[in-house]
């Protein structure tokens, strides 16, 4: 007869520790939400403050219940005996639940104005950086648990479900982007009713792009809720980013259900040649078609500087010549290190604000569609074969190294 939970409790000190640390957690989140409902009540209006309120509580107290049901989980991944204090990378995780809380909050009101709209790109900007900073805080202190683990990643579906969520209430991405957030919960969906069904449920196994597909698609919903960006240039984007997703958790669903079988020759030999397609020999004429199209582009857009000028200061930006300037200057240089596979996928990212900025400020055209949809592919790809140097590769991969907290 299994032993009731309570009495489990009391017998293992280490669990009695745990969930006194779980009830500070409990207050400190309280306090936290209360501060947040009296400086929106404040800045904002009494209503939405309130729908913030009551959102912001129902997600914290969600994953509140999630840490409080698998604190017996707060083991090494390899067994042992339970450890008695979560430790500073699942203390991490928590208070990136408690950004992504505050974000959710913000759903199903207006955008806030002023400089209060930025607040929600703000927090889930702070929670996607945490989620890199909490696993190697659980490396460095050598405090890798099950428990972190499991709340590591229920927390990017929850992160993924808030913020594709806002980006669609927002405007920002048509319906069909609901898919983002909804994908991790239907595959678990589709697991349960596999096994409630009888039928046979295979694990996964370990992937090196699992992760790193879950932190750019993350990092897109954070530019996605900018007050600034809109279709169809976020659209555009959005399928640079849902498309690998997509396609991730349809791998992982076919493997699930035995329909593929990840030891077997024939995957193997599928998986190296898409990844050898995708990773190294896609990004060379990508990498091309940018260079050429910012090399034909740059010297008209140059010599039309004051027009530019008034047309970034007709669409609200309070640009002057010097700025304007220094938006070429980044275009010119990013494209170069693109060319050259120096440090790629960051020069691409930043390759982003100036073709956002020219987009917002004129429509975009053809060729703004061609250059942003290259420079995006780049974003997710890399710069491939014949690279000189691709830091962000290892940065990628930190976040595959092992559980959390």
């Amino acid at each position: 007869m299994a032993e009731p939970a309570a009495l489990a409790i009391e017998r293992d000190p280490a669990l009695v520790r745990l969930h006194a640390t779980w009830r500070k957690l409990a207050g400190l989140t309280i306090m936290a939400l209360l501060s947040g409902f009296l400086l929106l009540q404040e800045a904002w209006e009494p209503d939405p403050a309130m729908r913030w309120t009551a959102l912001a509580v129902l997600a914290s107290g969600y994953q509140l219940g999630f840490l409080q049901r698998n604190l017996a989980k707060n083991r090494r991944p390899e067994g042992g005996p339970r450890l008695s204090n979560l430790g500073a990378g699942t203390a991490v995780t928590a208070l990136r639940g408690l950004l992504l809380a505050g974000v959710g909050g913000f759903l199903f009101s207006a955008r806030p104005p002023g400089g209060l709209a930025w607040v929600p790109t703000v927090l889930f900007t702070t929670a996607e950086l945490l989620d890199y900073l909490d696993g190697y805080l659980a490396r460095k202190t050598r405090h890798l648990t099950q428990l972190g683990e499991a709340f590591d990643l229920e927390l990017d579906n929850l992160g993924m479900l808030i913020g594709s969520g806002l980006a669609v209430w927002y405007g920002s991405l048509p319906a069909p982007f609901l898919s983002i957030g909804l994908a991790g919960y239907l595959f678990r969906f589709g697991r349960w009713a596999r096994q409630r069904a009888g039928r046979p449920v295979r694990e996964l196994p370990p992937s090196r792009s699992r992760r790193p597909i879950a932190g750019l698609t993350m990092g897109f919903l954070s530019a996605g809720l900018w007050p600034i960006v809109r279709p169809p240039a976020t659209t555009l984007a959005g399928i640079f980013f849902l498309a690998p997703l997509l396609t991730s958790f349809g791998r992982d669903w076919l493997v699930v259900s035995g329909r593929f079988d990840p030891n077997g020759p024939a995957y193997r030999r599928a998986r190296s040649w898409a990844r050898s397609a995708l990773l190294n020999w896609i990004p060379i004429p990508v990498r091309a078609i940018l260079v050429l199209e910012v090399a034909a582009s740059l010297p008209g857009r140059v010599e039309r500087i004051a027009v530019e000028v008034a047309v970034f200061r007709a669409a609200g930006f309070p640009f002057d010549a010097g700025t304007v300037r220094l938006l070429l200057l980044i275009e010119a240089v990013a494209a170069l290190l693109i060319g050259l596979g120096i440090a790629g996928r960051t020069a691409a990212f930043l390759l982003v604000f100036p073709l956002g900025f020219t987009i917002l400020a004129g429509g975009m055209q053809a060729s703004d569609a061609v250059l942003l949809s290259a420079d995006l592919a780049v974003v997710v790809l890399g710069t491939g074969a014949f690279s000189i140097w691709e830091p962000e590769v290892r940065l990628l991969m930190a976040r595959t190294a092992g559980p959390t907290g």
